[in-house]
């Protein structure tokens, strides 16, 4: 498996990346392989550490390096420059790699179910992507994992084909990697996506979900100028904030 490097480059910002960046992309071939967690053990803790770096920063200091905004333009937004309009880090998302036939997806999946109970995962789920036919022309899937003390961690692959496979690596990594900023309120969700995109020229809203199946309220910023994204998301009732 190809090592991966954790890199901050001006595109992925405080969003560390499982491929690297810098010099070392240019020569990384075309397709970015999953991870061999029965060979590779470290591949998982590689993971996990990354999350937790996100998770490190404030949803205030992610918005604002998504935005590359310095913290007065951040008060000049009204609500969503103040802290009481977020809830933390919600999850992470993270890239995982390429595959090129649905076997290689299954044969990781079953690896993670098997380790699960040993790589700290209560909880997984998975399905197809959304957003990779939507968007990148190509199959998806995501892979969703709650871990012991609660944090979550989501994964993306996509099919390494068509256009998808044209974007070099260290921007496939970037368009799917993500943090996702939990929002106070449900009734935030919408009007915070649209308010940014009308407020930032280079922001477009690429997906908005009004409710999942987990009562789950979310949505995508892209920003044209870097190729990254960031989610808002709402996690259902009891995210919901009362004010007296």
């Amino acid at each position: 498996m190809t090592h991966m490097t954790p890199h901050h480059s001006p595109s992925s910002g405080l969003l560390p990346l499982l491929y690297g960046g810098g010099p070392a992309v240019a020569e990384q071939p075309p397709h970015l392989p999953l991870p061999d967690l029965a060979q590779r053990p470290d591949s998982w803790a590689h993971i996990t550490t990354l999350a937790a770096q996100v998770r490190a920063h404030s949803p205030l200091a992610l918005l604002g390096d998504f935005l590359q905004s310095s913290p007065a333009d951040l008060q000049a937004l009204g609500d969503p420059g103040r802290a009481a309009h977020w809830r933390g880090v919600h999850h992470v998302a993270l890239y995982l790699g390429d595959y090129d036939t649905d076997t290689q997806w299954l044969g990781f999946m079953a690896a993670l179910q098997r380790q699960a109970l040993a790589l700290g995962v209560s909880v997984l789920d998975s399905g197809p992507s959304y957003i990779a036919p939507k968007r990148h022309g190509t199959q998806g899937w995501w892979t969703s994992l709650t871990l012991h003390d609660g944090s979550i961690i989501e994964l993306f692959s996509c099919r390494l084909w068509g256009a998808w496979a044209a974007q070099p690596p260290l921007q496939r990594c970037t368009l799917m990697s993500h943090a996702a900023l939990g929002l106070a309120r449900r009734a935030h969700v919408l009007p915070t996506l649209q308010g940014l995109a009308a407020t930032h020229r280079e922001l477009e809203v690429v997906a908005y979900t009004e409710g999942d199946e987990l009562g789950h309220c979310y949505g995508h910023l892209l920003n044209h100028r870097t190729q990254r994204v960031l989610e808002l998301v709402h996690a259902g009732a009891a995210a919901e904030v009362t004010h007296g």
